[in-house]
């Protein structure tokens, strides 16, 4: 994701199903959705939706907020809240599948 961001890349699809694990580290895949910095900060100004996805295919559950209600509003910033949300859910799960009824 450093290297994305680097490069001026915004992924927007960041979710656990574009996260593949490897020995050297996670790997992201899946740029269907990505663009560059420069053109999203082009859109802000312009205020065209027209590239935008249908809010549909977007998966919710790894969005950051802010990007809910603006789309336009994505940024290097929902990539990070997007990991962030990929990496808590593992160790979320982990805790409801070791509970015991004792």
């Amino acid at each position: 994701m450093r290297y994305l961001h680097s490069k001026g890349c915004v992924h927007r699809d960041l979710a656990a199903r574009n996260c593949l694990i490897s020995d050297v580290g996670i790997k992201i895949s899946d740029f269907g959705l990505s663009k560059i910095a420069e053109e999203l900060e082009a859109k802000k100004a312009g205020d065209d939706n027209k590239s935008d996805p249908p809010i549909e295919h977007i998966p919710l559950r790894w969005m950051a907020p802010e990007t809910l209600k603006r789309p336009q509003l994505w940024s290097t910033k929902s990539d990070v809240w997007s990991f962030g949300v990929v990496s808590y859910i593992p160790g979320e799960l982990s805790i409801a599948l070791y509970v015991t009824s004792s």
